[in-house]
């Protein structure tokens, strides 16, 4: 920005300290290719009391400074003025509208549109109401069906393929579809606050036509209620996403995002020759590369043969029950999201009784047969940043979204092992973890009371903490199968675990992967 005149600036420095708090006019500086709004006359360089600070506002000249019309700041017993523009260099401002300020700001809300010409929005995705399902109809249509001419003649594969057959009609006819999206922002207002809200509104617009102090009293009467009320709301509102965090984190999550000043997310990454990934598929791919290169590269030519534990008994073959298969199946979290395979939690869990059967079924064909159908290879992945830059990829992990059906196989599946080595007293008496009974407070007892012994004895304490990087990630598969058989789990139990380690699948979830733009 240059001054047309040098002695313009002095001018400006020399009156800013001592300006008198009068309405916003035009001042007589003028600088090129600007006009400047202020609050005093820079003319008068003696401009009463000392230290009142006053206000420089320099705009293009090019800008439309004629949308405000009507005064904006309203004041008990004063002249009310304009103090708030809109601007723009194109008539593209319109339905301008002067709303109530906020709190007890004596600012209007100017609200208006901006008419401009944008690619229209893609229409949402239409998807499920799992909420309002109609599942008494569920059941009854579930009912009818004779599962095993169906799908008992048949290999996993297909059986799977026409289970989700006839479960989606009954889903198309029973869950309704739903393109609306709930807006964070409106969470915890109610009836009664909307109410109110709109009162304020029409009070508002009343004492500003009017003027008078009692409708001012009145307005704002209403103005403290709605502020009070809401606060209370929201307060309210938030005390029960603490409560219902263990059950619910999803509501938790989904708010405190909203409520979070940034939202950062997933920019260009860079690839391994130092060149960096910008679009969608570039990020993909290089996050994809690098979660697949942290797996352990076995050497299998020389794998070390472990030494068989002693066992009562061997787990070869084991028998899932229709019960048990529907004690898990009710027993799913229904807020859960569905996975690849589009079978959500609360649809499973809602109709756990109907659907246990064929379940139980496709399960049994798929430990005899020691394979699983497609869908259940499948994992949507999504990064989470874990730490650092955010534009290298080593410092985000994978988080996977797998079938919720066959998480449930693995649930039963790994309830029999651990019986199995419970039962033969295979787990080691120091560990904690995965262990029925026990948990992190057990293990942080145990070594207090260790430490506590040490000092009473006199004796030095020192702890070492070890963290295995991405542990999960680096085991071995060969080495770990062939531990599981000197544990004595052989037989179509082994095979199966063998399947699932040999045939793990990361799906890019096509270019969903540029929606990855997640925190």
């Amino acid at each position: 920005m240059v001054a047309s005149d040098p002695v313009d600036l002095i001018t400006l420095t020399e009156v800013i300290p001592k300006a008198q708090i009068n309405p916003l006019k035009m001042c007589t500086l003028d600088m090129e290719g600007y006009k400047a709004f202020t609050n005093f006359n820079p003319d008068e360089r003696n401009l009463g009391k000392s230290g009142t600070r006053g206000i420089v506002i320099f705009v293009k000249k090019s800008l439309n400074l004629s949308h405000v019309e009507e005064p904006t700041r309203h004041r008990v017993n004063q002249t009310p003025s304009v103090l708030d523009f809109i601007t723009n260099e194109q008539h593209t401002v319109g339905e301008l509208q002067y709303l109530p300020g906020l709190g007890k700001g004596d600012h209007c809300c100017l609200n208006f549109v901006i008419n401009c010409s944008r690619e229209k929005p893609p229409r949402p995705e239409a998807r499920r109401n799992y909420n309002k399902g109609n599942y008494q109809k569920a059941k009854e249509d579930l009912g009818g069906i004779d599962w095993d001419t169906e799908i008992s003649h048949m290999e996993v594969s297909q059986a799977w393929t026409r289970f989700c057959e006839l479960l989606n009609k009954v889903v198309d006819e029973c869950i309704p579809l739903t393109r609306g999206v709930q807006r964070p922002n409106k969470l915890y207002l109610n009836k009664q606050a909307i109410e109110v809200k709109n009162k304020k509104r029409k009070m508002w617009s009343k004492w500003k036509s009017s003027g008078s102090l009692a409708d001012f009293r009145r307005y704002a009467a209403v103005r403290n209620s709605l502020r009070s009320l809401t606060r209370q709301l929201c307060s309210e509102y938030e005390r029960r996403l603490v409560r219902d965090l263990k059950d619910n984190p999803k509501n938790f999550w989904r708010y405190t995002k909203f409520r979070l000043s940034t939202r950062p997310k997933i920019g260009s990454l860079v690839k391994p020759d130092d060149s960096m990934a910008l679009t969608g598929l570039d990020k993909a791919e290089v996050l994809n590369n690098f979660f697949a290169s942290v797996f352990t590269d076995e050497n299998t030519s020389s794998i070390p043969r472990a030494n068989a534990k002693t066992v009562t008994s061997v787990l070869d073959n084991f028998e899932i029950s229709r019960e048990t298969v529907e004690r898990k199946l009710s027993e799913l979290n229904p807020t859960k999201s569905a996975g690849p395979d589009g079978l959500h939690s609360r649809l499973l869990k809602e109709l756990a009784s109907e659907l246990s059967y064929p379940v139980t079924v496709i399960f049994k064909k798929s430990l005899e047969a020691g394979c699983v159908p497609a869908d259940w290879k499948t994992a949507h992945i999504t990064p989470i940043h874990k730490k650092g830059s955010r534009q290298d990829p080593g410092n985000y992990r994978p988080v996977s979204l797998t079938s919720v059906v066959v998480k449930t196989l693995e649930s039963i599946i790994r309830d029999v092992l651990v019986d199995h080595l419970m039962a033969n007293e295979l787990f080691t008496d120091a560990q904690h973890g995965f262990v029925p009974k026990r948990s992190c407070t057990t293990q942080l007892l145990v070594v207090m009371n260790d430490w506590s012994q040490c000092l009473e004895r006199g004796e030095p304490v020192d702890s070492i903490y070890l963290d295995f990087k991405k542990a999960f990630d680096s085991v071995p598969h060969k080495r770990l199968l062939v531990k599981l058989h000197s544990y004595g789990i052989r037989g179509h139990t082994l095979k199966w675990i063998q399947l699932g380690l040999s045939q793990q699948q990361e799906a890019e979830s096509s270019y969903q992967w540029s929606a990855l733009l997640l925190a």
